[in-house]
């Protein structure tokens, strides 16, 4: 286990503990959340960097390996649903170019947009696919500069241990005034309020960070991005909900009657979405 600075402010002694959780695989180990003073949540101790790779090979991580189940066929639904609103985001700015897929995962995204007519790249260290098209970078240094129209993050970025080095990187990759594209788990979503250290979210001990908008936009602030524009994810709701409950007849209920509220909720305030997508540029 490792103990990590901020990543936004640097402190190492401004922390206090806001929440203790399991890994959702395995109860044995507790992790601790904890909130520096600028407002930085962030998983503290953690794993190192070496050590991780395990918790990624587990039966289930990915909901879309249970394609069989009802469960397995409304996910890639849904999924397939939130890549056409991210590629109406894309095409905002972008209608073709070369992106680069940070955190590719099962690689269903780059597929997507290769289908679109986008050469699309994509970084990925701990995950092999047969999806993945154009060339699979699996280290940070061979990333080439100045090269991309795009870089998509997508629930990737609360998984980086090397968070300085690769920003940095990601900014270099970037043409001039070229996008890069976040999407996060929110911190300030309505249902985590509800489900607390149950809420899927926290997902320990893959993920290192728990951002809200501030302090997405603080973090690339501080690495030369600029914001353009913020949207609510929807649909991560059903999944954040659906998976925070147990399967049971009474969790299902109380499941249904909290996932109706979130959706006014977000209705009336789109910071309460368990997951924001922002898109930034690059400026010099």
């Amino acid at each position: 286990m490792e103990f990590s600075n901020c990543i936004i402010c640097d402190s190492k002694e401004s922390f206090n503990i806001i929440e203790q959780v399991n890994d959702r695989f395995s109860k044995k180990d507790i992790y601790l959340i904890q909130e520096c003073s600028c407002g930085m949540i962030m998983l503290n101790p953690r794993k190192t960097e070496e050590k991780i790779f395990k918790h990624y090979n587990v039966n289930n991580y990915h909901p879309n390996n249970r394609s069989s189940s009802m469960f397995g066929c409304l996910y890639k639904f849904a999924q397939r649903l939130n890549n056409e609103f991210k590629l109406k985001i894309i095409k905002k700015y972008f209608k073709t170019g070369k992106a680069l897929d940070f955190g590719g995962g099962d690689g269903q995204f780059n597929a997507f947009l290769t289908k679109h007519n986008w050469l699309v790249d994509t970084y990925e260290p701990y995950i092999k696919s047969r999806l993945f098209r154009g060339k699979v970078i699996n280290d940070l240094k061979k990333i080439e500069k100045n090269k991309y129209d795009l870089i998509t993050m997508f629930h990737s970025i609360e998984h980086i241990h090397k968070i300085d080095e690769t920003l940095k990187k990601i900014k270099s990759a970037l043409k001039k005034k070229c996008i890069l594209i976040i999407a996060i788990p929110n911190h300030n979503a309505y249902e985590r309020f509800f489900l607390k250290e149950k809420w899927v979210a926290y997902d320990a001990p893959r993920h290192l960070y728990h951002f809200n908008e501030k302090t997405i936009i603080m973090l690339l602030k501080k690495y030369g991005f600029q914001l353009i524009e913020k949207k609510p994810l929807l649909l991560d709701t059903f999944y954040n909900v659906i998976m925070s409950s147990q399967f049971n007849f009474k969790s299902v209920l109380k499941s249904t009657l909290l996932l109706i509220k979130s959706i006014f909720a977000i209705i009336s305030n789109n910071d309460r979405s368990s997951s924001l997508i922002f898109t930034f540029r690059k400026y010099d």
